[in-house]
C-alpha cells in the first residue's frame, strides 16, 4: 500500500463519519426550528460543509505526521486547533466586529463558506468563488501533505 492511497484512505474515512455527522446534525438543526429546506438548499449546505470538512480533516492529517507520542506536540496540536476554530469566526461573531484582523479573517475563503452556509439558512444567495477556492487550497495541501509523508516514512 503506497502512502497516497493510506492517506487517501484515511481522509475518505474521516469524510464519512463527517457526513454522517452532517446529517444528523441537519436533522436536528430542522427539527428544532420546524424548518423545512428544500434538495437545492440541503445540497448547497452539505457542498460548502464537506469542504470544510475534507480542511479540517486534512490538516489533521498534516498534524498527524509531526505528532510524536509526547505530551507537548499533541498540547501544540491542540492549541493550533483552537487557533483555527477561532479564526474560522465560528465561536466569535466576525461580522459585527470593526477590528482589523477580524477583518482580514473575513477574506479567507472557509470562513466565506461558512458565511455560505447561513447564508442559506437564512434564503439568500451565496457565493460560489469561496467554495472554489477552498477546494483548490484542500488539493494543494493534500499534495504537500503527500509530499511530506513519503519525505517522513523514508526515514
Amino acid at each position: 500500500v503506497s502512502n497516497g492511497q493510506l492517506l487517501s484512505a484515511l481522509l475518505i474515512f474521516s469524510l464519512i463519519l463527517g457526513v454522517i455527522q452532517l446529517f444528523i446534525s441537519i436533522l436536528i438543526t430542522n427539527g428544532l426550528n420546524n424548518d423545512n429546506l428544500n434538495f437545492i438548499q440541503l445540497s448547497l449546505i452539505s457542498i460548502n460543509a464537506i469542504s470544510i470538512m475534507l480542511f479540517c480533516s486534512l490538516m489533521g492529517l498534516f498534524f498527524a505526521i509531526y505528532v510524536r507520542d509526547d505530551l507537548f506536540a499533541i498540547l501544540i496540536c491542540f492549541l493550533i486547533f483552537i487557533m483555527l476554530v477561532f479564526s474560522f469566526g465560528i465561536l466569535i461573531p466576525i461580522g459585527e466586529s470593526n477590528n482589523k484582523f477580524l477583518m482580514l479573517i473575513k477574506n479567507i475563503p472557509i470562513y466565506q463558506s461558512i458565511s455560505n452556509m447561513q447564508l442559506v439558512y437564512a434564503g439568500k444567495n451565496i457565493a460560489i468563488l469561496p467554495l472554489m477556492l477552498t477546494n483548490i487550497i484542500n488539493f494543494i495541501i493534500f499534495i504537500i501533505i503527500l509530499a511530506l509523508s513519503y519525505k517522513k516514512f523514508r526515514k
